[in-house]
């Protein structure tokens, strides 16, 4: 798999190039527009969360509520931190005059085992109140790309390691939430309903993460994306059973905490009745 195309497997947009010659994308494009159609209901009737944005450049998070094959629309609900989404709404009036790829509206969402991106053409924003609703016309290209980055460490729930941290938006409080799987790379949190939100593009910061009883790291964590849970999370207590997953990757992890880290998955791959792997994303 060549450079250019690991770049998708970051959950912020990247650009799309079209169809040529030799396309190295072929085997991910989604040509079908019965498919396309399906791809886009799921997102509306599962109400996936999105990001949205500009390939390297400002991002935010949205929901589908409406996919309409007939009139070829789509319309979403911005959900993103309110600066982010603003960042978003001035970068959409500079577009007319700024053509080019680096302002091309974009859309990423997880479902399942893959990612899905697709772009957004003659995108139309307005503003209602507080919130910022989207009209755009139907994808030119849609990509649908496996999730396996790198192999991670799932353990069963009851012996989860967790993640502490003052909440962005509550610095006084310290939420605690339960660690999905984790990798060298970055880690997935469970985020209950009912809990405080997140948001793509959030930085956590002085994160403790109790591995097991004897093993604690500090560390910064982004946050890259949120996705439903789907049918693959594991069975979770009364009470924690619905929420989101919630995507994040290390920022600036330290020196030993890495070494602790790799130990820890090493010991966990033959900790066979303690853990299984997980090749997710």
């Amino acid at each position: 798999m060549s450079a250019p195309l690991m770049a998708f497997l970051e959950t912020q947009p990247a650009s799309i190039q079209p169809m040529q010659p030799g396309d190295e994308w072929a085997s991910f494009r989604v040509n079908d527009p019965r498919q396309v159609e399906s791809a886009l209901a799921a997102l509306v009737r599962e109400e996936t969360p999105l990001v949205l944005g500009f390939a390297g450049s400002v991002v935010t998070s949205a929901v589908l509520w409406s996919s309409d094959g007939s009139t070829r629309r789509l319309r979403l609900r911005l959900t993103g931190a309110s600066c982010e989404s603003d960042k978003l709404a001035h970068l959409l009036r500079l577009r007319p005059t700024q053509a080019g790829p680096a302002l091309e509206l974009l859309a990423a969402a997880y479902r399942g085992d893959a990612k899905l991106q697709f772009d957004m053409p003659e995108p139309q924003l307005q503003r209602h109140g507080a919130e910022y609703m989207l009209q755009t016309a139907w994808p030119r290209q849609m990509l649908r790309l496996p999730r396996r980055s790198a192999v991670r460490v799932r353990r069963k729930p009851g012996a989860s390691p967790v993640a502490i941290f003052p909440h962005p938006l509550a610095p006084d409080y310290r939420a605690r939430l339960r660690v999905l799987n984790i990798s060298t790379q970055g880690c997935a949190l469970w985020l209950p309903r009912g809990e405080l939100p997140l948001a793509p593009g959030q930085t956590l910061q002085k994160v403790e993460v109790e591995l097991d009883e004897e093993s604690v790291l500090f560390s910064d964590i982004r946050v890259l994306h949120i996705s439903q849970g789907g049918d693959a999370m594991p069975t979770l207590p009364l009470g924690e059973a619905e929420g989101l997953r919630v995507g994040c990757r290390w920022e600036h992890l330290p020196g030993p905490a890495a070494s602790l880290l790799a130990a820890w998955i090493r010991g966990g791959r033959r900790r066979r009745d303690l853990v299984h792997l997980s090749f997710d994303d």
